[in-house]
């Protein structure tokens, strides 16, 4: 019996030091329930913890998530095959206008269903809440992601993803269970524009892209003014 064990055992050790996938799928089975569980248990409005949520991430994230990752990781491996600089930024960029889009629909949209939400339901949770999680996500994983295309060898990837993904995937149960949605968002941008933000960590990273999207409305109106500035001068 012990020997059979200790066959088994070896076998898992040398399945996840030599096949990147497996690999991947064991760091996103403790990742993704240990940040759910962080989520709740941080989350002052909640008394309990919900089991049930934390054992659909541990099903969603190495089923769903990890394979979606490895597939990505492959397909751009393809179209960028060496390891100079503007490759990488290629990877980035291709990374952030395809796969961040299509990981935020999933995410939000699968976990719905798996609720028991219907199809129009997870539509609607992805139209209020992706958008912003991407606007936050590109405050965070383009300097993750350089680092990871650049340094890190291409069977540890997967797990240096899900590891500094951690605490990411806190925000992420955050905005699905606990932010309801535009109309939070908007509630949270009034606080920010009376000056009252809340000392709730989570808030506060919500309000990044909306800070992000009044800079830019504030250069465009500079940029706007100096346009208008220089042509009035021309015709003087």
């Amino acid at each position: 019996m012990k020997s059979f064990l200790g066959n088994v055992f070896n076998k898992f050790i040398y399945t996840i030091k030599t096949k990147p996938l497996q690999r991947g799928m064991a760091m996103y089975s403790i990742t993704y329930p240990s940040a759910c569980f962080i989520q709740q248990y941080l989350n002052s409005q909640q008394e309990h913890i919900d089991y049930k949520r934390v054992a659909k991430f541990a099903l969603f994230g190495p089923l769903v998530i990890a394979p979606g990752v490895r597939l990505w990781y492959k397909f751009v491996d393809k179209m960028f095959t060496s390891h100079s600089f503007h490759h990488i930024l290629g990877k980035l960029a291709l990374e952030q206008v395809i796969y961040a889009p299509i990981f935020y629909t999933v995410f939000y949209s699968g976990l719905t269903l798996m609720d028991g939400g219907s199809l129009s339901d997870a539509t609607e949770e992805v139209k209020s809440k992706a958008f912003n999680t991407y606007c936050v996500g590109l405050t965070v994983w383009p300097f993750l992601q350089l680092f990871n295309y650049s340094h890190v060898s291409d069977k540890n990837r997967m797990p240096f993803m899900a590891f500094f993904g951690l605490m990411w995937t806190v925000y992420l149960s955050y905005t699905k269970y606990v932010l309801k949605g535009s109309s939070e968002i908007k509630a949270l941008e009034t606080k920010m524009s009376q000056k009252k933000v809340s000392k709730e960590p989570f808030e506060r990273i919500t309000l990044i892209p909306i800070m992000f999207m009044r800079l830019l409305k504030m250069r465009r109106r500079r940029l706007f003014w100096k346009i208008i500035e220089q042509n009035i001068k021309k015709k003087s």
